[in-house]
């Protein structure tokens, strides 16, 4: 069979509803109020987590390695201080 042929196909928003219907809760409405309060709250908590996840324990690695590495940098850069 063509992959083309397996590629082109089409699914109506009725048919892709009712398959998820099953899953689905609660519906909420674009104007709802806490829709958006619950979506933003949960905006916030990941971007939450992103933040302490960088700030506390990404600042060893990401912040320039360890201390051999940055030795190494900076001598191969400044030299080790003898002329």
């Amino acid at each position: 069979m063509d992959q083309r042929s397996l590629l082109n196909f089409q699914v109506s928003r009725e048919e892709i509803s009712s398959a998820f219907e099953l899953f689905v809760r609660r519906h909420y409405h674009a104007s709802d109020i806490r829709r958006k309060r619950r979506v933003f709250q949960s905006w916030r908590k990941k971007f939450g987590d992103y933040l302490r996840q960088k700030i506390f324990s990404g600042l060893k690695p990401s912040f320039g390695g360890s201390q051999p590495t940055i030795k190494a940098a900076y001598e191969s850069l400044w030299g080790n201080g003898t002329q």
